[in-house]
């Protein structure tokens, strides 16, 4: 496992959930080991990605909202690097979003990443980011 792809992904995807949830707003971070899988899942209560902009959000420098008006700062790329670099670990990536709730992001990393991961014992369990004070609270987290 390429722990600096991995890291990057995960960076990626919670950029954009700190980008799209407002002052007040819940991101929550968690990975899931099975035996045959390992799930990464950033989900968050922001604005949410409306349902015909989904299959369209992995493009390089697209956007839901182009206009000059929109909220978020962006260039379109964090998530077209997020869909390369799973691509190279083989993973598969699947977004569950309604406006308004908002949206969860899942990177499903198969087979040979479990063994790296019971050796080297990384634990990511959960990882709650609260907006208004900017304060993350780590639970059971062992890096390397």
């Amino acid at each position: 496992m390429d722990k600096e792809k991995i890291e990057k992904i995960i960076l990626n995807l919670l950029s954009n959930a700190i980008k799209f949830t407002e002052k007040g707003g819940k991101i929550n971070v968690s990975l899931r080991v099975d035996k045959k899988d390992i799930t990464i899942a950033i989900k968050d209560n922001g604005s949410g990605i409306p349902s015909n902009k989904l299959d369209v959000i992995f493009e390089n420098f697209e956007q839901v909202n182009r206009s000059l008006s929109r909220t978020a700062e962006g260039t379109g790329v964090g998530l077209y690097l997020v869909k390369k670099l799973a691509l190279i670990h083989h993973a598969k990536i699947q977004v569950n979003s309604k406006i308004g709730y908002g949206s969860k992001f899942e990177v499903i990393l198969k087979g040979n990443y479990l063994e790296s991961t019971k050796e080297n014992r990384h634990k990511l369990e959960n990882i709650i980011i609260d907006r208004e004070s900017i304060d993350l609270e780590f639970s059971d987290i062992y890096l390397a």
